[in-house]
């Protein structure tokens, strides 16, 4: 199944962990690890830089896991069905030396990597300012705010002379 991603989104596997039973945060590069090392350990074994995996405290012991998909490397789905694995809790637990569940499953999810590109005004020559969406003709039979529009490039209308 094919997710359907907007510019500067990628494919990730997303959940949340609750780690250990008091409300202290926990150890973030231990978690880090953990997810590595228990992705690996997964049959069949996913491997996932730590470059790959965003870490986020939620408090009350819970942290959000977003694992990105790398270009030269394992498929969102596959990350996600690795962590479905009942080894993968597990391996976690052992890592970490604390009790390990879900509280939010793992799923497949379109992940922001990096800002959508802007539409950036026109660049436009002496004379002339980019066009507003909100830019009109003036009405019939009166005199326009602006000089001709064939003096300016698409995307730009002249400037207004007072």
């Amino acid at each position: 199944r094919t997710l359907p991603m907007r510019p500067g989104e990628v494919p990730a596997s997303a959940f949340t962990l609750k780690i250990g039973t008091t409300r202290d945060a926990p150890d973030l590069d231990a978690v880090t690890a953990a997810v590595i090392d228990s992705l690996a350990a997964a049959d069949p074994s996913v491997l996932v830089s730590a470059e790959q995996v965003t870490l986020g405290i939620l408090g009350d012991s819970k942290v959000r896991v977003t694992i990105v998909q790398a270009e030269d490397g394992p498929a969102a789905e596959d990350i996600t069905a690795a962590a479905k694995q009942p080894t993968f809790l597990t391996s976690m637990a052992t890592e970490l030396g604390e009790t390990v569940s879900f509280d939010v499953p793992p799923a497949t999810v379109p992940a922001v990597v990096a800002p959508p590109p802007s539409a950036s005004p026109p660049t436009c020559p002496a004379g002339c300012v980019p066009r507003l969406s909100f830019t009109r003709p003036a009405p019939a039979g009166r005199r326009p705010l602006f000089a001709s529009l064939s003096e300016c490039p698409d995307g730009c209308v002249p400037e207004r002379r007072a």
